[in-house]
C-alpha cells in the first residue's frame, strides 16, 4: 500500500442509473432536480401512493431507532470515550446534536407512553386505501 493509497480515499464511479432510470450525462446527475425524472410519467394518484408507502416506512424504521437507541442508551454502549448518548450518535450517524438529543430524549419518553409508542409500532395504511377528506 503506498502513501497515495492511504491519503487519496477510493473514488466510486459516477453512477449511470438512479432508481432504475437513465442518466444521459453527469451534468443531468448534478442537476437542481435530479430526482424530478422519477416522477416523470407516473399519475399524481401513483405519486401519492408511493409518497404514502414511503412515509409508512420512514415512521416505522423512525420507531424502530428510537427503541433501539433506548436500549443502547440503557446499556451504555455510547460509553467508550463520549459524553452521551446524543454525542454517539451525532458523531456515528452524523446529525446535529440538539436533534441527537431530542431522539434520545424521545426514546426514552416513549417508554412511558405506551399508547403512543403502540400507535408507533404499526405502520400506517398506504393512502390509496384511506378515504380523502376534501375533493378537488
Amino acid at each position: 500500500m503506498t502513501h497515495a493509497d492511504l491519503v487519496s480515499p477510493p473514488v466510486d464511479p459516477v453512477p449511470t442509473s438512479l432508481h432504475g432510470i437513465q442518466i444521459e450525462s453527469f451534468d443531468s446527475l448534478n442537476s437542481l432536480d435530479p430526482l424530478a425524472s422519477l416522477a416523470a410519467g407516473h399519475s399524481v394518484d401513483a405519486l401519492g401512493d408511493t409518497i404514502a408507502e414511503l412515509a409508512s416506512r420512514l415512521h416505522a424504521a423512525t420507531y424502530e431507532l428510537l427503541v433501539l437507541l433506548r436500549a443502547f442508551d440503557a446499556r451504555q454502549g455510547w460509553n467508550n470515550g463520549f459524553r452521551s448518548c446524543a454525542h454517539w450518535l451525532q458523531w456515528r450517524t452524523g446529525i446535529d446534536l440538539g436533534a441527537a438529543r431530542e431522539k434520545v430524549r424521545v426514546a426514552h419518553a416513549l417508554a412511558d407512553l405506551p399508547l403512543l409508542s403502540a400507535a408507533m409500532s404499526r405502520e400506517s395504511p398506504a393512502a390509496s386505501s384511506r378515504t380523502p377528506r376534501c375533493g378537488r
